[in-house]
């Protein structure tokens, strides 16, 4: 990953390694959770509007029916974050079948993106699916103090096309 402002980022086994500007080697990582017997991954970085570093990712892939989505924020460029914070524990489709899709399992991976202009900057979204009821659900929360809090679960409408809604994806536009 290489965001426009020369942050960069390398991702696995719940590692996150950056280096400010482009070119500047990589420096020392910096681990934002531990294992302990936890499986953390699917980290996924975003950059506020102050060059603040958001990384949200899963706890428990893989261990539990009932994985937590988690976030950190640094003020720093990464060099260190804050606590770590509690977005949403979600219904996992790790252990479901999903007719078409030729995976044993699928992700739960969290997506994130931060507004950097506009009205809402410094808004931070985060995105997932979960297993509600037998069927995936894609639900979206909100930060408006800068990911201090995060607050909605607010879930997709209802899409009568399809009762598996998997993998969602978010941005932010400029308005």
């Amino acid at each position: 990953f290489q965001a426009a402002d020369g942050i960069r980022a390398s991702k696995g086994a719940g590692v996150q390694t950056w280096a400010l500007p482009v070119g500047v080697p990589w420096g020392e990582p910096v681990v934002l959770a531990t294992a302990g017997g936890t499986v953390n991954q699917g980290s996924v970085p975003a950059i506020g509007p102050a060059g603040e570093v958001y990384v949200v990712w899963e706890q428990g892939w893989l261990n539990t029916p009932t994985p937590s989505i988690k976030i950190r924020k640094s003020t720093d460029g990464g060099l260190t974050f804050g606590a770590t914070m509690n977005v949403a524990t979600i219904g996992s489709l790790a252990f479901t079948s999903i007719p078409g899709y030729n995976r044993t399992n699928i992700n739960d991976f969290p997506r994130i993106a931060v507004a950097t202009a506009g009205t809402g900057s410094g808004n931070v979204y985060v995105t997932d699916h979960s297993l509600v009821s037998g069927n995936a659900q894609v639900f979206l929360w909100r930060s408006t103090d800068g990911g201090a809090t995060l607050g909605g679960g607010l879930r997709a409408k209802e899409n009568v096309r399809s009762a598996l809604k998997v993998r969602p994806k978010i941005g932010c536009k400029t308005h």
